[in-house]
């Protein structure tokens, strides 16, 4: 199970990701990132870092704000490494699993190339600065260990080659060295198992009585048509129309930012009650009704005493207030239609069956008067 703070890290990093800053990635690319993190991770081989290396000069060094997110994500992930919450604990291709120590380490090697290469292949000394405020956080995750002088030995060392390459500014390797200094006595107070179960519940519990505001946008600009949002779509939509949707016109919605309307509220809320009670083991309704399953695989709630369907879901989503209401719609066109065809058949029926007039009938009426 992934802690709440791998979670939020993870995310803020996607998102830093999207922004077209100086390029969007898409969503492949940001999954790609993620598996080559874990790869080098797991096995800290040559080609495995030089995959997270190219992928990093592409779309991570020349941002400031992508370099803190990456940074704030990957500290997030040395944390998570060990214990019953281990984010991440892959089989190498030797079928071992690499202990959190050496993955913590793994993590500070895949930087460490990233690093001589902007500095003597880029010429560029922006991004170690942009590494400066999360690198003692990442060192003394790394140095979270007792009892492991070998350990801390290739902490130092990297620390002194860091130095002796001049990657950062003379104030950041003091902090550095203190970091693997104080790492052994930080070991073992990271929070437990139900500590971090209580953060995430702390954290769903604060979403849920967050005040709701609307966004000023609802929808991301620089994402194609086909990504967008489905409710992006329902400008575009033509009531009983059969003529295609023109993608262009499919665009965010621009909406009034501040407190979200109290209707608008309340069906949301709605909607997400209701789907806790799809994934709810309990009933979740009135002690006068039953639930039951119909023979479609729908959830219905059924009256005891009439044995009428009171309420549920049906098959297709459709709120099964809309679809009566359709079927009465139905039910009643259907009428009108039969009423017409009916009246419009009795006249003709009249008038085939109307028998000819006689002979007497027509001299009669050709007759003068």
């Amino acid at each position: 199970m992934a802690s709440a703070e791998l979670i939020v890290a993870k995310t803020a990093l996607s998102g830093a990701l999207f922004r077209p800053d100086p390029r969007p990635c898409s969503r492949d690319d940001i999954e790609s990132l993620f598996s080559l993190i874990s790869s080098a991770v797991t096995e800290c081989s040559p080609s495995n870092v030089q995959r997270c290396k190219q992928w990093a000069l592409n779309n991570l060094v020349s941002s400031s704000a992508r370099v803190t997110a990456v940074a704030k994500y990957l500290v997030a992930l040395a944390k998570s490494f060990g214990g019953d919450t281990d984010a991440a604990a892959p089989t190498s291709r030797k079928g071992r699993v690499p202990s959190a120590r050496r993955r913590r380490l793994h993590l500070l090697y895949m930087l460490n190339d990233i690093l001589y290469h902007v500095k003597f292949r880029s010429r560029d000394d922006a991004f170690a600065q942009k590494l400066e405020p999360s690198l003692p956080a990442l060192v003394r995750a790394a140095a979270s260990f007792k009892n492991s002088p070998k350990h801390i030995r290739k902490l130092q060392d990297l620390i002194n080659l860091w130095e002796e390459k001049g990657y950062f500014s003379n104030g950041v390797i003091p902090k550095l060295r203190l970091a693997v200094e104080e790492g052994p006595s930080s070991a073992g107070q990271d929070k437990p198992e139900n500590a971090v179960d209580s953060s995430a519940s702390a954290i769903a519990k604060a979403a849920k009585t967050a005040p709701w505001v609307m966004p000023a946008m609802h929808g991301d600009p620089t994402t194609p048509w086909y990504d967008l949002p489905a409710g992006n779509w329902l400008p575009v939509l033509e009531p009983n129309s059969a003529r295609p949707m023109n993608p262009s016109m499919i665009k965010p919605l621009v909406l009034s930012q501040g407190p979200a309307d109290k209707a608008l509220v309340n069906a949301a809320k709605d909607l997400l009650a209701a789907i806790d009670r799809i994934y709810s083991t309990e009933a979740g309704c009135d002690e006068s009704t039953t639930v039951d399953i119909n023979q479609l695989g729908e959830r219905i709630e059924i009256d005891e005493v009439t044995g009428e369907v009171v309420g549920g879901e049906t098959y297709y989503g459709w709120s099964r207030a809309f679809c009566e209401k359709m079927k009465r719609r139905g039910r009643k066109g259907n009428e009108q239609d039969e009423r017409g065809r009916t009246s419009s058949s009795r006249s003709y029926s009249r008038a085939e069956t109307r028998s000819p007039p006689d002979d007497a009938e027509v001299i009669a009426t050709a007759a003068p008067a």
